[in-house]
């Protein structure tokens, strides 16, 4: 997000004209896996390749495959919304007061555009479930996703059954907690469903 909120001030900058997160949208996930693991562990020799022997070192190479596209999509979508925002009229009147850039940014357009943007993120959290398993396969990281890749490999349809069910509550119990989190970041939204 603060990516975007950088975008969003240098929009004329020439640096910016080329859509980083397009990039990152762009590149499949196992395709920049293997680019990762190429440069930073055997080009650089800084991370290690695959297991986890190296504590949260070998955590670095996996988090970012499988996070590279969903922040880049949040990016864009983050700019969009407050670009949108900008030009409210509260936000006219907030440059009127004389408030900082940075104040009418994050204390006026940024928040009042978090509910969608929480949203997307929450909606994120079912792909990066899926798109875990080709990746802890990559790394070889013993996880839930190499296991269930073996059960299906075995035919093991208990296992596979209890994957399915253990991913489906999880991804309920994030969207009801992202639920949650809009009345924090909205107090206009009650529980009942109701605007105050």
């Amino acid at each position: 997000m603060p990516l975007s909120q950088i975008r969003i001030v240098h929009q004329d900058d020439a640096l910016l004209v080329v859509d980083k997160p397009t990039l990152l949208l762009s590149v499949p996930g196992f395709w920049l896996a293997l680019f990762l693991i190429t440069v930073f562990a055997e080009w650089l020799h800084l991370l290690p390749t695959s297991g986890l022997d190296r504590g949260l070192a070998s955590l670095v190479l996996p988090a970012v495959a499988l996070s590279a596209a969903n922040v880049g999509s949040t990016s864009r979508f983050t700019r969009g919304n407050i670009l949108a925002q900008l030009g409210e009229q509260y936000i006219v009147v907030a440059n009127a007061k004389g408030l900082s850039q940075r104040a009418v940014m994050v204390g006026h357009a940024f928040r009042n555009s978090l509910v969608p943007i929480i949203t997307l993120i929450g909606n994120y959290f079912g792909g990066i479930l899926g798109g875990s398993t080709i990746i802890e396969n990559i790394f070889a990281i013993p996880g839930l996703g190499s296991y269930v890749l073996s059960a299906i490999q075995n035919r093991d349809y208990p296992v596979i059954q209890g994957y399915v069910l253990i991913t489906g509550t999880t991804f309920v119990l994030v969207t009801l907690a992202i639920d949650l989190l809009y009345i924090a970041v909205n107090p206009k939204i009650r529980l009942q469903g109701g605007e105050a």
